[in-house]
């Protein structure tokens, strides 16, 4: 297992073990973001108001651009632009192949710049980054940032964003993303060893945007792996370009930006009337819950032993933050040791994680939820921890959707924990549903277990990969309309688009055979409903509008709407 050099980090942080907010070159980072904002605008549009306050800078290539271009490169060099390939006929297989040909090329790359630092020295200026780009993601999105110092260059790159944002000229999501996910996939590289560094400290400058940009093209091949097994019969449209690098079908393309501009002003609810219960429920079992950590971090910064405002990256003892959030909050050591463990990247299971991992050639952690910089932002060193101060605030906004997407598990917690989610978090929507319905005039019912059925309990049993509990049932003119409500949240990228079209093609086939079930045992069915019906309907519904729709259209049988749209469907 690779291991960072603590003394050379040591080394390398102030005397008050912290890099705070006067660093040398945190303007260099202002100027990188704002370089990203600028191209990702000249890439866009030519509206007036923003070329005066823009034109002078519009020869920046967006980050995507430039990242395309140097997969664009590296294609054109090798001949594959010219090579008659029938992508049609590409299995998954051979697409992964051709992806990590190219992602061994922007490795050699890669090497020319991260061969002038130490990986220690360039872990540092990431998380640095990824600290200023946490505080500027509470300067335009927080509702309440009071507790964040503003500084006059950071506070301008907050007001363009909130003007792109409010103007809808463009998602900030899809800005912010792509730099995050550009870290995050730095972070994975410097952690694992994947490529060569310096093993003497040299403290050269950094060149943030290249660093940006050719990480970018890394995790652009991420990304188009993942949307590869969800393309069927449109990998014929697959296209490799030396000006624009890798072109996935137009048609994916078109309907991803369609449903991102779509759910813009969406938003995932994460706690509702029921949660309490749930999280008190996961403190017995692990000793810690989300406001335990959110009131620490709240409390005034003298009161801490940790000091995290005045900071973008500190550097403590091991078991400094541990003890002090365990005094603060009275928590056991136990469940302190638990939460940092969920904050907590480059544990032992992030390298096993990765090895095991070889054999089938990810080789990365990008889709994981639990592996990345902006969700698990502590490294921990040898007798110390590194944390990017306002990455790990940040971080803390997740911590509770993780919890309820059972992110954070463990054997501890029990038995009946994912029954407890299913009825108080994914399910919260189903009893309006039925009281909708029932406004429309419409019978319905919800939850219900077939299992408990006398006439169908023999047969049940037997029956397996089929739902055993109808979520929601009710007749329409003469059919039995059967819908499953799943919580599958929003889709931000193709790692997600290709989960999310797994996870629904798989719960179609179920629901298919729970329709067949059901027309199987017609007159069981009408006698237990005392209704008659001609045709059975089965569909899923969604808590939050997902991607599938405009990714997947067929002739399913299987309707899939979020419950937005179900609803409007009966106005």
């Amino acid at each position: 297992m690779f291991k960072l050099r603590e003394n050379i980090i040591l080394n390398m942080i102030t005397e008050n073990t912290a890099i705070n907010i006067e660093e040398s070159n945190y303007d260099e980072i202002i100027k990188t973001i704002q370089k990203v904002i600028i191209g990702q605008l000249r890439d866009l549009n030519d509206n007036e108001e923003l070329m005066k306050e823009f034109g002078p800078f519009f020869d920046i290539n967006s980050l995507n651009y430039t990242s395309s271009k140097i997969i664009g490169t590296i294609i054109e060099v090798n001949g594959f632009d010219i090579i008659p390939f029938d992508f049609s006929s590409f299995s998954n297989r051979d697409f992964r192949d051709l992806l990590d040909f190219i992602g061994k090329e922007i490795d050699i790359q890669i090497e020319r710049y991260t061969i002038n630092h130490t990986a220690e020295e360039l872990l540092i200026e990431v998380l640095k980054f990824a600290s200023v780009l946490s505080r500027l993601t509470f300067l335009v999105c927080a509702e309440d940032s009071e507790g964040i110092k503003l500084n006059e260059s950071l506070e301008n790159t907050a007001f363009w964003l909130r003007m792109i944002d409010r103007s809808n000229i463009d998602d900030i999501r899809g800005i912010m993303g792509e730099i995050k996910g550009s870290l995050e996939c730095a972070v994975d590289s410097i952690l694992l060893n994947k490529v060569k560094f310096s093993d003497e400290a040299t403290k050269k400058p950094v060149d943030f945007f290249k660093i940006l940009t050719l990480y970018h093209a890394k995790n652009i091949l991420y990304q188009i792996g993942e949307s590869i097994p969800i393309l069927r019969s449109d990998r014929k449209d697959f296209k490799l370009d030396k000006e624009k690098g890798i072109m996935l079908p137009e048609k994916i393309l078109e309907a991803f930006s369609l449903y991102s501009n779509t759910t813009k002003g969406e938003k995932v609810r994460v706690e509702n009337d029921f949660t309490k219960k749930l999280f008190d429920i996961f403190k017995e079992s692990l000793g810690f819950q989300p406001k335990d950590i959110i009131k620490y971090v709240t409390t005034n910064e003298g009161e801490r032993a940790f000091r995290i405002l005045d900071n973008y990256v500190s550097i403590a003892d091991k078991e400094l933050l541990s003890i002090d959030i365990m005094l603060n909050q009275e928590l056991t050591s136990q469940g302190v040791s638990n939460l940092m463990n969920v904050f907590t990247l480059n544990k032992e299971e992030f390298y096993k994680q990765n090895d095991a991992d070889k054999d089938k050639k990810t080789k990365h952690n990008m889709g994981s939820a639990n592996s990345r910089l902006f969700r698990t932002p502590i490294i921990r060193l040898e007798t110390k921890i590194l944390v990017p101060t306002y990455t790990w605030l940040e971080s803390l906004n997740y911590l509770s959707l993780r919890i309820l997407n059972r992110d954070i598990y463990s054997d501890m917690v029990t038995n009946t924990w994912n029954e407890l989610i299913k009825k108080s978090y994914d399910e919260y929507d189903l009893p309006e549903l039925e009281l909708f319905l029932h406004e429309k005039n419409i019978n319905a019912q919800i939850n219900i277990d077939l299992a408990q059925i006398p006439e169908l309990k023999k047969d049940i049993k037997s029956i397996k990969k089929m739902p055993h509990e109808i979520d929601l049932l009710y007749f329409e003119k003469n059919s039995l309309v059967i819908m499953d409500l799943k919580n599958y949240g929003i889709q931000h990228n193709f790692m997600d688009v290709r989960k999310v079209v797994d996870k629904i093609n798989e719960q179609k086939t179920k629901m298919n055979k729970l329709r067949q079930f059901v027309l199987d045992r017609k007159n069981v069915f009408e006698q237990i409903l005392e209704s008659e019906f001609n045709e059975v309907n089965v569909g899923i519904l969604t808590v939050n509008p997902t991607v599938y729709p405009y990714i997947q259209k067929d002739d399913s049988l299987v309707k899939v709407l979020s419950v937005q749209s179900f609803k409007e469907g009966f106005e």
